[in-house]
């Protein structure tokens, strides 16, 4: 695992004001910014809304995640195991959740996670199940990346709603959003 520095975090051992922390990390040289504590994901429809909040304002890489209906009830809550929060999230119409990959440039445990409108886990896959699925060598998935280690183009759901596809490695990856299921074709 590459070891990840807040910069700004510590100065002579005492924790800096929240204002004058740097909003980046180092991650082995490479520097990206941090997002923000708070970050908010609406379905197309408006009836559902996914917040994703730093529990402690980035001191730590921990997050916790929110879904709420229209109304603004609360569906479901839990901790997330995605350093700083994930890179992306769908929202689907129906209440499911596509959490994809983690903020970090790294080949995650948490590359894809599927969660139903009740909270329940559908489906997860750690990236190095998806390299596998995709069957083409790395150098082809990390020449074609382009959103972080592996992803090449962003989540989205098919025309008829009841997948979600995405581009890695010079492939289309399908996530069938009834089970879970993920396919790879050409």
């Amino acid at each position: 695992m590459p070891r990840v520095i807040i910069e700004g975090s510590q100065k002579n051992g005492v924790e800096p004001p929240k204002h004058e922390r740097a909003r980046s990390l180092a991650v082995m040289g490479d520097r990206i910014d941090l997002p923000q504590d708070e970050r908010q994901f609406r379905s197309a429809s408006g009836g559902f809304v996914l917040t994703v909040k730093a529990v402690d304002g980035w001191r730590t890489p921990f997050s916790a995640a929110t879904l709420t209906n229209a109304t603004g009830s609360v569906l479901w809550k839990r901790n997330l195991p995605h350093h700083h929060g994930p890179r992306n999230v769908l929202v689907t119409s129906g209440g499911q959740v596509l959490l994809a990959d983690e903020w970090i440039n790294v080949l995650s445990r948490h590359a894809l996670t599927l969660i139903k409108p009740d909270g329940a886990t559908i489906a997860a896959y750690p990236a190095e199940q998806i390299i596998g699925l995709l069957g083409v060598p790395r150098a082809s998935i990390t020449n074609h990346a382009r959103l972080g280690p592996w992803m090449s183009e962003i989540p989205k759901l098919s025309a008829d709603a009841k997948s979600v596809i995405f581009g890695a490695g010079g492939r289309t990856l399908v996530l069938r959003l009834q089970d879970g299921r993920l396919s790879a074709r050409d």
